[in-house]
């Protein structure tokens, strides 16, 4: 899995953070994207 800082700044409702961009790899023909919370869906506190 990937993950990007968007260009357009995506705010959480749960816990107000940035949200970033990633890209998980899928087994079709293109990979998903998608925008996920650090705190909130990650666990991240850093």
């Amino acid at each position: 899995m990937r993950i990007f800082k968007p260009s357009v700044k995506r705010i959480c409702k749960k816990c107000g953070s940035e949200m970033v961009y990633f890209v998980q790899h899928a087994h079709g023909n293109y990979p998903l994207l998608d925008y996920l919370c650090p705190k909130c869906d990650i666990g991240d506190e850093g």
